[in-house]
């Protein structure tokens, strides 16, 4: 008894039409775009987390000034330490760390921590000496020395002492925040600490300052005597 051949029926089953075949790739084609266009899109949420975290500042301001509701106060804080640790995440996750992120990421910090700290010394909770000594820093860092590296071929990066300045300087204004209330400014005390921190305050923000241009000073005398930059991993996120 001769079996029936099925090898060509399988064959014919399997192989799709022509139709088929364009429906597929056309299929195949739009998958790949709208993955490569939500890669795109995500890799742009780092800096507009950064963006984000500079609008936050006059927020403060207008919150303060109109609502003065503490919780309102808070929350723009929390904010701000939520948007800073998720755009150094997902900048380093999703591959997107660039030259931009790393400048403005700094500057955000920088702009929302001053903009805090003159309300506070707007309402008399901190010294005005210490917020002049504070700007003068800020805008040393950010309109000298660090266009001073770039152009020089050195990418400000994320440092350990800048990561602590920038960390206290949150934890001092939930701090501040937190005495707000009627009760707590009857306890000497709180006034005495509040006061404390803003002086641990300014000595870390000058030493982060005194750092950071030591180590710019380094890395340009060491690419003289290379022929070349390097980049510095210092001041910013």
């Amino acid at each position: 008894m001769v079996r029936p051949d099925r090898s060509f029926r399988f064959t014919a089953i399997a192989q799709p039409g022509p139709e088929s075949q364009l429906a597929w790739s056309v299929n195949l084609v739009h998958v790949i775009l709208r993955k490569r266009v939500t890669l795109k899109v995500l890799r742009r949420l780092p800096l507009s987390l950064t963006v984000f975290r500079v609008l936050l500042g006059p927020a403060f301001l207008v919150a303060h000034s109109r609502l003065g509701q503490v919780w309102v106060l808070f929350l723009i804080v929390g904010l701000a330490i939520v948007t800073d640790w998720l755009d150094g995440l997902a900048a380093r996750r999703l591959q997107a760390v660039s030259v931009a992120g790393k400048l403005l990421d700094p500057f955000a910090d920088a702009l929302f921590c001053m903009i805090v700290f003159f309300d506070f010394a707007a309402h008399g909770l901190m010294p005005w000496w210490i917020l002049v000594i504070l700007l003068c820093r800020e805008a040393i860092i950010t309109f000298i020395l660090r266009p001073f590296a770039l152009v020089r071929g050195i990418v400000v990066a994320a440092g350990r002492l800048g990561k602590t300045k920038t960390a206290f300087q949150f934890v001092v204004m939930l701090f501040v925040l937190s005495t707000f209330s009627p009760a707590a400014g009857k306890m000497p005390l709180l006034v005495v600490l509040k006061q404390v921190s803003f002086f641990a305050v300014l000595g870390l923000s000058l030493a982060s300052a005194g750092r950071y241009a030591f180590d710019v000073r380094a890395c340009l005398s060491g690419s003289r005597r290379t022929g070349r930059t390097k980049p510095l991993a210092q001041e910013g996120r």
